[in-house]
């Protein structure tokens, strides 16, 4: 994932650790989100939009939408690239 979803999403904010909230976690509901969205669009998945809804400071819910893109790594290898919109 770019620098952008880590820091804005996955490190969650210190006042929510009282309330379960971990990198851990929300990286687990970020990439279950995600292969939920590629199961539904199918072989065509290489370039999808997605939805994951995060807890957020005050603690509310806030639903981020992502782009996820597959593409060749340097030897050509797939790879999958999480971003926020904009940053592609």
């Amino acid at each position: 994932c770019t620098a952008g979803v880590y820091h804005r999403y996955l490190v969650p904010d210190k006042t929510l650790a009282a309330q379960g909230q971990s990198l851990e976690g929300r990286i687990h509901d970020l990439l279950t989100t995600l292969t939920i969205a590629i199961k539904q669009q199918g072989d065509k998945a290489y370039h999808l939009r997605f939805q994951t809804v995060f807890l957020m400071p005050p603690g509310r819910q806030a639903t981020i939408t992502f782009t996820c893109i597959c593409g060749p790594d340097d030897a050509g290898e797939p790879v999958l690239t999480i971003l926020l919109p904009g940053e592609d």
